[in-house]
């Protein structure tokens, strides 16, 4: 019995010996019961260096994450404002529409700028306009609204046609005809064009081009054209 407690008693003492600073254990290990050792120092460090990086990449997430979001809602925002305005223009030109064809110019045009105010490219919108304009006699503003409808489409011979007799009335017979051959070009069978067209070519004496133009319209044999008037402004040009 006594041998063992002197035995246990010098192994405590070792223990407590080598726990001490500078007696065989480095200062970054630490002696614990049963003779165990580790490095604080070294595993500190090297937790550390592998948490920083994963915390920035979280962070890198999360901030994308929340950038994505924030756009989704403002691309929700917008889509659902240009709906509403979508809706606002074809219910204020449908209405001026509709007053436009009763009659009610004064009506149409309030209406109809209401919806140019919501959609400033669409055509029809202008080219509406532009006839309850012409119809109150408002000529200066109608052939704008022509010239903007037709810059949104420039495929539309009723808006060339209306805009080329407009010049006729204001005495410009160059812009005219060239309006008035545009129409042609996109509608062979406007007939209502090339009998217009034909008078304006009498009217620069071009009766060669006059000719051509009231001869189709002969041909074609339309539906409601006085064809013996037609003839007989052929008759004129010889």
């Amino acid at each position: 019995m006594k041998l063992s407690a002197i035995k246990l008693k010098t192994e405590a003492t070792r223990g407590v010996e080598l726990s001490k600073p500078g007696i065989g254990v480095p200062k970054n290990q630490t002696v614990v019961p049963g003779g165990l050792k580790y490095f604080s120092g070294s595993i500190s460090t090297t937790v550390t260096k592998h948490i920083k990086p994963i915390v920035a990449f979280l962070a890198v997430l999360v901030l994308i994450a929340a950038t994505l979001a924030v756009t989704q809602i403002r691309d929700e925002r917008v889509k659902q404002e240009n709906q509403r305005i979508k809706a606002e223009q074809q219910k204020a030109y449908a209405s001026g529409l509709s007053a436009y064809t009763n009659g009610k110019f004064d009506a149409a045009i309030q209406r109809l700028e209401r919806a140019k105010k919501l959609d400033p490219a669409d055509a029809k919108t202008h080219l509406n306009l532009a006839q309850s304009y012409e119809a109150k006699g408002q000529l200066n503003k109608a052939s704008d609204e022509y010239r903007a409808s037709l810059k949104s489409n420039p495929n539309q011979p009723e808006a060339h046609y209306n805009l080329a007799i407009i010049y006729k009335s204001q005495g410009n017979f160059t812009k005219a005809i060239q309006a008035l051959e545009t129409t042609i070009k996109l509608n062979k069978n406007f007939v209502t064009a090339r009998i217009a067209l034909g008078d304006l070519y009498v009217e620069k004496n071009d009766k060669a081009s006059a000719k051509k133009q009231y001869e189709t319209v002969i041909q074609m044999r339309p539906f409601g054209v006085d064809i013996g008037a037609i003839k007989q402004k052929v008759e004129t040009l010889r």
